[in-house]
């Protein structure tokens, strides 16, 4: 299972990946026998550890995506492996890509510890426009005193945002932080966009043990700096930030503690994979497209002459859509038939999807 950026209970993207691997168990299925997703089962009303693929309560049991990934994957085996040449839409080097959002805010929070906070300062570069936000408490119980305001909850990633949006390109952002109860530290979030846009500064850390910077796009988490340290109980911290471009660097106490660049998404990608099916007569081809962006896919059989075809399909309105007790149907497989010619078919591929074709 993905445990990592994965939402709340488990989401599209994480299935996608998940459907990648299982592709490449399937292309090395000489070596790999066999293979078992974990975890499976929970209750919603007493969940350990979230990315379970079946969820249920008194009444009701909803399948994440990546149950349906498990199922639909697993109906679809061939008894033989195909080689398969493909061409990559998507041409774009990831690398030169800019990866901060032109529009942003910035914020301070916590995971399931309390502590205290003081903007001091957001400079920003002249002529940057700006907005009020309606909503600054995204999670948690914030309360003000003077300048200074408290989380005092115990939920994870609790965060209170700046009051405004900025285009600034470059912008410093200070803040006097204090850890006052807990087994964690605290966060200083920046080019924060919404819930599954944005990054932070996680000073104590993976129970008070390591900073670092998390960087989540598209709802998946990367960490793209990390050191060993911790934060004292009690004691107040001056926490900078500057951001430049895509560049990032963070001081406590006035001493650098980081200095690197946002990642580009690795990944949004088309993958593919294929099998022939000896009992059916099937050519059965599976196509993964972890993008936003949809696509056409040209399936070329050489020397086979095509005439039916069907496809399967798993897909939602976005990477980050997920399955919930009361909304079942969100992320949910479906089917069609597909019309080949005489060397192959063509399909319209949508963004963020698993696609399953047999051909006859």
């Amino acid at each position: 299972a993905v445990t990592q950026g994965f939402g709340h209970v488990g989401n599209l993207n994480a299935a996608l990946g998940e459907a990648v691997y299982m592709m490449g168990l399937e292309n090395n299925s000489d070596i790999v026998k066999m293979a078992s997703y974990a975890p499976i089962f929970a209750n919603i009303n007493e969940t350990r550890w979230r990315p379970d693929m079946i969820q249920f309560n008194a009444t009701r049991a909803m399948g994440t995506p990546s149950y349906y990934v498990q199922r639909i994957m697993a109906d679809n085996v061939g008894t033989r492996i195909m080689t398969v040449k493909q061409d990559n839409p998507y041409t774009t080097n990831p690398d030169n890509v800019k990866m901060k959002p032109a529009t942003c805010t910035v914020g301070v929070g916590t995971w399931g510890t309390q502590a205290s906070f003081e903007e001091k300062a957001l400079t920003l570069l002249p002529n940057t426009s700006t907005k009020p936000i309606d909503k600054t408490e995204v999670r948690g119980q914030w309360n003000k005193d003077g300048n200074v305001v408290k989380q005092t909850s115990w939920e994870e990633g609790s965060v209170k945002l700046n009051s405004q949006l900025f285009t600034s390109d470059e912008y410093t952002y200070k803040v006097r932080a204090r850890k006052d109860k807990g087994n964690e530290g605290f966060l200083i979030v920046f080019n924060y966009v919404d819930e599954d846009n944005y990054c932070w500064l996680n000073l104590g850390g993976w129970g008070n043990s390591q900073h670092a910077i998390e960087q989540v796009t598209d709802g998946s988490k990367t960490q793209i700096a990390a050191a060993q340290g911790h934060v004292e109980e009690g004691r107040w911290y001056d926490v900078e930030i500057h951001v430049k471009g895509d560049s990032i660097y963070t001081s406590i106490d006035g001493k650098q503690i980081f200095a690197t660049k946002m990642k580009p998404s690795t990944f949004a990608g088309f993958f593919s994979s294929a099998t022939y099916n000896e009992p059916t007569g099937e050519y059965i081809v599976k196509l993964v497209n972890t993008s936003s962006e949809a696509t056409t896919a040209r399936i070329n059989l050489k020397n086979h002459k095509s005439s039916v075809g069907r496809v399967v399909r798993l897909t939602g309105d976005k990477g980050t859509a997920e399955n919930t007790i009361d909304e079942l149907t969100r992320v949910v497989p479906t089917e069609e038939q597909v019309s080949p010619d005489a060397d192959g078919v063509t399909l319209d591929i949508p963004a963020n999807s698993l696609n399953i074709v047999r051909i006859k």
